[in-house]
């Protein structure tokens, strides 16, 4: 970590101390801690980093995401889908970035079973290999959005995944 703090000097055009390392010993040696050390290095204690975040502001790729996904948001026709999406930037916008992924991942189930039910040549595909696929599943064929909850997640991406809606 030292040589990538010298880098950073470097790059920046300014004059670098002639060591790093006391000053990382230092920080880590500070009570509290500002900064933390494993086998992969040195790291910023949080308390640091998020001092820095609120004087800095955000990383770029993190305002840029957060443009992108609200301007998807706004060309969004479906409501249902809309709120999924706002849920998950609300998510990504607090770093519960599990809860993002599961909301995005939400969102894109249900564009896939509307994509589905939409269409009739592509409900009739899927409904002729639903029973190919799945011949234990609950239901046989589906006609309304409420049927793919008695089919596993698993199972529809299965069938989609044979049908290939190449049309």
């Amino acid at each position: 970590m030292p040589a990538e703090i010298k880098a950073c000097y470097a790059e920046l055009g300014m004059h670098e101390p002639s060591s790093v390392q006391p000053f990382l010993v230092a920080m880590e040696n500070r009570r509290p801690k500002e900064m933390l050390r494993d086998t992969r290095g040195y790291a910023l204690e949080k308390r640091i980093r998020d001092s820095f975040e609120a004087k800095y502001g955000q990383r770029v790729a993190t305002v840029t995401a957060d443009k992108l996904l609200l301007e998807l948001s706004a060309k969004m026709p479906d409501s249902a889908e809309r709120s999924f999406l706002d849920e998950a930037v609300i998510c990504f916008r607090y770093k519960a970035f599990r809860a993002a992924i599961v909301m995005t991942w939400n969102l894109s189930y249900d564009h896939l079973c509307e994509y589905v039910l939409n269409d009739s040549t592509r409900l009739t595909d899927f409904n002729a290999q639903l029973p190919k696929s799945f011949r234990s599943a609950r239901i046989s064929i589906v006609k309304k959005r409420d049927d793919f909850a008695e089919l596993k997640e698993s199972e529809v991406l299965q069938v989609c995944l044979f049908v290939k809606y190449n049309h």
